[in-house]
């Protein structure tokens, strides 16, 4: 009897490109939402990639994989998502309809779905 060798899995990056904004004092490392509500980060092989996700306003950092684990873990944060893809954006409120009688209140922001993580 043989076995068939597990197929080996693609190497992680070492430097990633991860979604960041300014904050008052220091670039600030964005995380998202998955379905439970679960926050995790999320980075990308290649600014290509992130672009193609989040588009080409979202500012990003390059970073060592550790780097981005580490900063992660010290903001509460377990879960490193890399290469996650776009799933869908949340429906926009479009107001009352006889489906809704009642006005619904406008969203504050727009929320981006990336692979069921919300931002």
């Amino acid at each position: 009897m043989h076995s068939t060798p597990a197929p080996a899995a693609e190497p992680s990056p070492s430097r990633v490109f991860v979604p960041a904004h300014r904050g008052p004092r220091a670039v600030v490392l964005r995380t998202f939402l998955d379905p439970l509500g679960v926050r995790t980060g999320v980075a990308f092989s290649s600014p290509a990639l992130l672009r193609a996700v989040l588009g080409e306003d979202q500012a990003h950092v390059e970073l060592g994989v550790g780097a981005v684990r580490a900063l992660l873990r010290a903001a509460g944060t377990q879960d490193l998502r890399i290469d996650p893809r776009l799933v869908a954006a949340p429906p926009a409120d479009r107001g009352p309809s006889a489906a809704t009688p009642a006005p619904v209140p406008a969203v504050p922001r727009a929320r981006l779905r990336v692979e069921g993580f919300a931002a």
